[in-house]
């Protein structure tokens, strides 16, 4: 396999990573909104905005997905080195 086609490979493995992580942070702030929601519904706690926490968890979802595609890219460059 060509070095090319191996940092080609990792690039499709790095991408999957991204989305892989950032859905897992997606998905964590809407059950947080969901839980948030059903406690002030039954008058435990305070009502959220579902806009703010989405802002804040797509922000962090960015951030971290983006540091482990990151890390699995050069993890993958560095073992096509010669």
């Amino acid at each position: 396999m060509s070095r090319r086609l191996r940092l080609i490979v990792w690039a499709a493995i790095a991408v999957l990573i991204w989305n892989v992580i950032f859905d897992l942070h997606i998905t964590r702030g809407v059950r947080y909104v969901l839980q948030a929601t059903a406690e002030a519904e039954l008058g435990w706690g305070p009502s959220v905005a579902i806009g703010d926490v989405m802002r804040t968890t797509s922000r962090d979802g960015a951030k971290a997905a983006s540091l482990w595609a990151a890390m699995v890219f050069v993890a993958g460059w560095l073992t096509t080195r010669r």
